[in-house]
């Protein structure tokens, strides 16, 4: 009769356990905490610039119905 081996733990399966929850947090949590670190740097660098976001946004909207009325009309459409 053969004697089977068995294998002792090793470091590999310890690392590998230890690893997993490392591995979770960095793919769900990193994207998150990147993001609300950004859009906190962008709150705080916009905090005194109202009167351009409002301008911008009116541009942004003047534009948008401009090409809108130029669709419904029809100019942009080739021969």
């Amino acid at each position: 009769m053969e004697k089977i081996k068995t294998r002792k733990k090793g470091s590999k399966e310890k690392l590998a356990i230890l690893a997993l929850p490392v591995l979770a947090v960095a793919c769900c949590g990193l994207p998150i905490i990147l993001s609300a670190i950004g859009l906190t740097t962008l709150g705080a660098f916009l905090t005194g610039k109202e009167v351009w976001i409002f301008g911008g946004l009116l541009m942004v909207a003047g534009m948008g119905m401009v090409i809108r009325k130029m669709v419904n009309r029809g100019s942009c459409k080739s021969d």
